[in-house]
């Protein structure tokens, strides 16, 4: 992970000025919504019972403690004090109310699969109340730090959700103020908050920058901060008099949805040959400037969930044009929506994959289409 940096704008007294992404999020409720780039906006309005530090463990947040009590019921214990930024108090049925409208299909949270383990909540008494799943969830406390936010029942229930989604009220460190639509989110600090001495700034700003300006923003001190950059500009911010980079590992991932209904990517052997034809090292060296190394799985050393003995996929052209020939397909062709800052990546995988075909099949290279504002 990199986090580029405008050495001027780094005093938390001030408004810290943040560029994380190229267009608005499509809504601002975090039950309607599954972005990466979404839940680091939702993440300053709304809480869930635990969180990730900064190390990636599981810590407290409007849960104090929590206890298995069966195998199918995990009893929390609330935060006592705790009120939503209307003034509206936090308890057990705003668990219980967050957790049922997100399960709720009518909601329309787009990936239900991922708390479907999930069967609902029950209030034991006004800060005590009990999640229960359908069956042993070993990885609950990492779903409820990750995707459910508490939000607030009678502020919903009074506003509408249409109303909510634009203007969003939770428990969390920032207090929304303004969405101005294709430039900014302005929040200011929640002076209220229950961790002390936090937030650290006084407001906190999202802007939105189209990938080709972001650079320059940050130089001319527009934005104190970037999330996510071209390897290639890496050089021009370490050059930079008020400008620095800070790394250390962290897992970092395109996330590709795949159709596989129907055409080639439906054919088992052809995704395989993909997988190998697809040179990683040549990948990272050439998109990331060689920051960062392959992995098997969706975990890095230390992890839940992390193995040594899943290692990615080798790069091996004549075992991919094996696996070719199995499949039913000979000649294919893509059509991919992409992200602003997966756009180079893409384009390294097409021509990969042009030179893996070639004097061999045809390839019929896909339009990298630029959609800054889907959801992937």
């Amino acid at each position: 992970m990199m986090l580029i940096l405008s050495a001027a704008g780094t005093s938390y007294s001030k408004v810290l000025n943040v560029c994380d992404d190229v267009a608005d999020p499509l809504t601002l409720d975090p039950h309607k919504q599954f972005s990466e780039k979404n839940y680091t906006i939702c993440w300053q309005i709304f809480e869930g019972l635990m969180r990730f530090d900064s190390e990636g463990k599981i810590e407290p947040a409007l849960a104090v403690s929590w206890q298995r009590i069966s195998p199918n019921r995990m009893r929390f214990k609330l935060r006592e004090g705790v009120v939503f930024h209307n003034g509206e108090p936090f308890n057990a049925e705003s668990v219980k109310f967050s957790i049922e409208r997100q399960l709720n299909p009518e909601t329309g949270f787009p990936a239900p699969g991922f708390i479907a383990s999930i069967s609902g909540a029950e209030v034991i008494d006004p800060h005590t109340v009990d999640i229960v799943t359908k069956y042993p969830d070993g990885i609950l406390l990492n779903r409820l730090a990750w995707i459910v936010m508490v939000v607030p029942p009678g502020y919903i229930k009074e506003k509408g959700n249409e109303f909510f989604a634009a203007n969003p009220v939770g428990t969390g460190p920032f207090v929304f103020k303004e969405w101005k639509k294709g430039e900014k989110i302005v929040f200011s600090a929640n002076a209220g908050y229950w961790m002390k001495g936090y937030p650290r700034a006084e407001g906190l700003v999202f802007h939105f920058i189209q990938q080709d300006k972001q650079l320059e923003a940050l130089i001319s001190e527009k934005v104190d901060l970037l999330t996510d950059l071209p390897g290639t500009q890496t050089f021009q911010i370490a050059a930079g008099k008020n400008t620095k980079i800070i790394k250390r590992p962290e897992l970092y991932t395109y996330v590709a949805s795949l159709d596989i209904s129907s055409g080639p990517l439906a054919d088992r052997n052809f995704r395989m040959a993909l997988n190998y034809a697809v040179d990683k090292t040549q990948l990272i060296k050439y998109d990331a400037m060689g920051n960062g190394k392959p992995l098997g799985a969706l975990a890095m050393p230390g992890e839940i969930g992390y193995s040594s003995d899943i290692k990615p996929y080798p790069f091996d052209l004549k075992k991919a044009r094996s696996l070719i020939k199995k499949s039913r397909y000979k000649n294919a062709g893509f059509k991919a929506f992409v992200k602003a800052q997966a756009e180079r990546s893409a384009k390294i995988l097409a021509n990969q994959l042009k030179k893996f075909c070639a004097g061999h099949y045809t390839f019929l290279p896909f339009p990298v289409q630029r959609d800054a504002r889907s959801q992937v």
